[in-house]
């Protein structure tokens, strides 16, 4: 009573080579079934064999039990009721045989996802068991999947700068995480907003309306300049832009800037500085051999998807940024369930594993720096139309592309009333194009609706 319950997956890795996860379960190996087998310490790249090579470690009987665990899933019951029958085992005996051959990877949650204290919720049923080793572990569930999608998204861990002094900097320091409204937070107060992609760009402007002054700090920009194409002109009259933070002075409630400038009496300093990509439920045992989240940075990856050491039962949705999401969304999770049912086979593993080795590479080789290996832009639809390909499915339209770098350029020389209008559009041809695409799919439209009446509130 009162301890605080934790929850293990255990992911069924039917389908993972032996090589490249680790030693099979045997019998009378020890291995408790509410905890997963150890799992090997290995370089990133790992040796990698392709799934004809699982051969090497099986024998006769194991291979044929493989196989029918793996099409098990695609059988009807019909088929596999017969299949039991010429092997003269039971359900159980089968069950039994995938157990010899489970891959399985802790996956443990940290304070997010299934952590809770909620004594009252119901104990496990079916195939999940409790582990009472410890008190600690003593609300353990463990479940069996044939693969696990991770969509925990990468807006909820802030990013923020370090700097020596900012325990001591009397002022408050905050994320744009936890910022809702320009409130007595802000109001006659002396702002410094640093970042200035989106969100920085957009919490000055409206921040501007209740501080007395506010700065926005880019790193690299140069004061007087024109910075992305936003005119200076379009921001409020009190802020300032200036090059990024170096150094944070206690004493006078400063700010020293990249060009030496400092600004006293700084209240508050929102940084506006990003996510850091964050999986706490995924084990080290995963993370430090098959795939790791440095900087940013999810690797190895085919197509930003599938570790190849562990595809298709680990798949992500949702790691590149700077796009339209849920288009994006809903391409990626098509692919996965088709190569979850066999639909869209997967290349080998080491096909992929060069795939990502070669994108990884181009990163180095452009300038790119390694956070901003899932920031696509204008390449999304690309992106977008290869998986679409891969998926059986004819790209998309081209509208969205030209709605995308419309409403972009609009952005930039209109960026206090871009989303309001003026009417029309900039984009007048595309919007026709997907209300006859929304026509075709059944989805009626009714133009004079959807638009925003100019002076409408």
């Amino acid at each position: 009573s009162g301890a605080r319950r934790r929850r293990r997956r255990v992911m069924d890795y039917g389908a993972i080579n032996s090589a490249s996860l680790g030693k099979r379960r045997r019998p009378g190996s020890g291995w408790d079934s509410a905890a997963p087998p150890p799992m090997p310490r290995a370089r990133r790249v790992s040796p990698l064999r392709d799934d004809e090579d699982d051969d090497a470690f099986l024998d006769e009987s194991e291979r044929e039990r493989r196989d029918a665990v793996r099409e098990m899933g695609r059988w009807s019951e019909d088929q596999l009721r017969d299949f039991l029958e010429i092997k003269g085992e039971s359900h159980e005996d089968l069950r039994t045989h995938a157990e010899l051959l489970r891959r399985a990877v802790d996956a443990e949650t940290g304070a997010t996802g299934d952590r809770h204290d909620n004594d009252d919720a119901p104990a496990p049923t079916g195939d999940a068991a409790n582990d009472d080793d410890d008190d600690d572990d003593a609300n353990v569930s463990v479940e069996t999947f044939d693969a696990v999608v991770v969509c925990n998204g990468h807006y909820s861990e802030p990013r923020t700068p370090s700097y020596a002094n900012a325990k001591r900097w009397p002022g408050l320091q905050m994320h744009s995480h936890n910022y809702r409204t320009p409130d007595a937070t802000f109001k006659g107060k002396k702002v410094v907003v640093l970042g200035a992609m989106a969100s920085g760009e957009d919490l000055t402007r409206e921040i501007a309306t209740v501080a007395s002054d506010v700065v926005l700090a880019a790193r690299g920009f140069v004061p007087g300049a024109p910075k992305n194409d936003f005119p200076v002109a379009s921001y409020p009259k009190n802020a300032t832009l200036k090059p990024g933070i170096v150094e944070l002075i206690p004493e006078r409630s400063g700010v020293r800037f990249e060009d030496g400038s400092v600004e006293e009496d700084v209240d508050v300093i929102l940084y506006a500085t990003g996510y850091q990509y964050a999986f706490p439920f995924l084990s080290d045992a995963v993370s430090d051999g098959y795939l790791s989240a440095v900087d940013n940075c999810v690797s190895p990856l085919y197509k930003h998807v599938f570790p190849p050491a562990l595809a298709p039962s680990l798949s992500f949705i949702g790691l590149p940024w700077k796009v339209v999401p849920f288009p994006q969304f809903e391409t990626q999770a098509r692919w996965i369930a088709k190569a979850l049912s066999g639909a869209a086979p997967l290349p080998p593993r080491r096909e992929m594993l060069d795939d990502a080795d070669a994108f990884e590479r181009s990163l180095a080789s452009n300038g790119i720096a390694r956070r901003h290996a899932h920031r696509m832009g204008d390449a999304q639809f690309a992106y977008n139309d290869e998986l679409r390909e891969l998926c059986g499915q004819p790209p998309a339209g081209t509208w969205r592309a030209e709605m995308y770098a419309a409403t972009g350029a609009r952005k930039r020389s209109q960026p206090a009333s871009y989303r309001d209008g003026p009417i029309p559009w900039s984009d007048e041809a595309a919007r026709a194009d997907a209300r006859a695409e929304a026509d075709a799919a059944g989805f009626g439209t009714d133009p004079a609706r959807d638009e925003v009446e100019a002076g409408a509130a």
